[in-house]
């Protein structure tokens, strides 16, 4: 197991041995004790966030033995990209991440209105940590959770302290959090017609500064 685990697997040949026993072991560490032959495995997907301007987000999706039975389910049941199932609650979290930044950065100060300018991104990170899937009155339940972390920079414009003028000042934000929404599909429809709900925010963090 040792030699396993420390093989050089750019070797041909060690990488074909090793990739005709693995499975074997992988099986014989399930029958030992359920859930001890588990092991994460991880894909990427990208998704289009901007038509306009091109801009795409990358996702890291970390799979257990559920989560890769809810993408073969997802995927060979439904007929769906994985891509196209994220596309949408991706487009609809990095917004809400950015209107609630503009607006942390609006209710900062009482006393002198301050005006925010649309954040940009100086990061985006998001991973989807769990997926899952349930049968119920003729229909499949995916559910999706994850998390993110992000930076951004905004213009921010605040009312002079003396009333003279205005102060253009920078923005600078840091915020991370969990989120989660679910898609369905009716075992009636045809494939490829997989609904896909409203993304929620679950928990969510902010480091705010106006400077």
């Amino acid at each position: 197991m040792l030699a396993a685990a420390t093989a050089d697997l750019s070797q041909p040949d060690i990488r074909r041995e090793f990739l005709d026993t693995a499975p074997a072991v992988v099986r014989v560490l399930a029958m030992t004790e359920q859930g001890i032959g588990d092991y994460r495995s991880f894909r990427e997907a990208e998704v289009c966030i901007d038509d306009e301007d091109g801009l795409w987000q990358r996702i890291e999706v970390a799979l257990d033995d559920r989560g890769r039975l809810t993408i073969a389910l997802l995927e060979n049941l439904c007929a769906a990209e994985l891509e196209d199932v994220l596309q949408d609650p991706v487009k609809q979290l990095i917004q809400e991440i950015r209107s609630r930044v503009t607006t942390g950065f609006e209710s900062m100060d009482r006393s002198d209105p301050i005006t925010a300018g649309p954040p940009t991104s100086d990061f985006i990170t998001l991973n989807i940590d769990s997926l899952d899937f349930l049968r119920y009155a003729g229909q499949v339940e995916f559910t999706f959770q994850g998390a993110f972390e992000a930076g951004f920079a905004a213009s921010v414009v605040r009312s002079s302290s003396d009333g003279g003028g205005m102060d253009d000042l920078q923005g600078d934000a840091r915020v991370s959090g969990t989120f989660s929404f679910v898609a369905g599909w009716d075992l009636a429809d045809d494939p490829a017609q997989v609904h896909v709900g409203d993304c929620t925010i679950e928990d969510w963090e902010a480091d705010l500064n106006v400077g």
